[in-house]
């Protein structure tokens, strides 16, 4: 969809029109995942913003698969991948999954302090899959395995079997 980066404000306006988006945030320079529109400060191609401020320029439900693979934002020890979800909930279509997937220790993701199951679920969605390696989850054959995995600025590389999945589904 892009072949540079843009601004949010560009692609508030590219992106007007969209359906059945996939959406990579924190994909890097460049996102690893087919088709996918790519969200990271350091985006070379995709939308270069700061997700921090908000996903406005992503239209309300017009994103059938959004991902945060080993996500995290450098000074932002206050924030952690939970404040996103009414985000994530607006932008989703219905029946629309939201995959995230880091390592145990990822200070961004916090397992341990993740919503539970039933905290998801009045939030609006159907939980996939709760704490799950990501080797083992139905779509990472088809979505993942071609991803390699790596601390920021791709340093140390992850063994994708030390991932641990939390994969949402919007209610319909």
């Amino acid at each position: 969809m892009f072949s540079q980066a843009v601004s949010a404000s560009e692609a508030k306006d590219l992106l007007a029109d969209s359906k059945q988006l996939k959406v990579d945030l924190f994909g890097g320079e460049t996102s690893q995942l087919k088709g996918a529109v790519n969200v990271d400060i350091d985006a070379t191609i995709g939308v270069k913003a700061d997700i921090t401020g908000g996903l406005d320029f992503i239209p309300n439900g017009s994103t059938s698969q959004l991902s945060a693979l080993n996500p995290y934002i450098p000074g932002r020890k206050n924030m952690f991948a939970s404040d996103i979800l009414a985000e994530a909930h607006r932008i989703l279509e219905p029946g629309g999954e939201f995959t995230i997937a880091a390592t145990k220790g990822n200070p961004y993701v916090k397992i341990k302090q993740f919503p539970s199951e039933n905290q998801l679920n009045n939030m609006g969605f159907d939980v996939v899959n709760y704490k799950t390696p990501l080797t083992q989850v139905d779509s990472y054959q088809n979505t993942f395995s071609n991803v390699s995995f790596g601390q920021t600025g791709g340093t140390s590389p992850i063994n994708p079997e030390d991932m641990i999945s939390i994969i949402l589904r919007k209610k319909q």
